[in-house]
């Protein structure tokens, strides 16, 4: 599926490391009347649901790909923990990094602003 934005608008996105500075990017893109804003979780891994932490010291660890991927991994955890960023020999996934992505649609004279937005709700845009 081939989608096309409207003539004279612009796609516009920030990435968070928390979903509250995101959620509260969305809000003040709303609040400035640009409304086309939403946020997602994106991950490296499927079926990644953002569950709560590993906790190993509490009894609480699912699996090795849970411990260091953040990750379920449900029926592809052992593949998961075989990722050389399940190791701890590698930098681990970029995506785990800012995993919340806010994406707006603006006029282009407002695109900048809408950066702007981004980043002082801490977005890397």
């Amino acid at each position: 599926m081939t989608m096309q934005l409207p003539p004279s608008r612009q796609t516009v996105m920030g990435a968070f490391r928390d979903p509250d500075g995101a959620r509260r990017a969305v809000e003040a893109l709303r609040a400035a009347g640009l409304e086309t804003a939403q946020l997602d979780r994106i991950s490296l891994y499927p079926g990644d649901d953002g569950g709560a932490s590993p906790r190993p010291l509490a009894g609480r660890m699912e699996s090795l790909a849970a411990a260091t991927l953040g990750t379920s991994g449900g029926d592809t955890g052992a593949a998961l923990a075989a990722h050389p960023s399940a190791s701890g020999m590698a930098g681990g996934p970029r995506a785990r990094l800012r995993p919340y992505l806010v994406t707006a649609v603006v006029p282009d004279e407002r695109a900048e602003e809408a950066a702007r937005i981004l980043r002082e709700h801490g977005g890397l845009v």
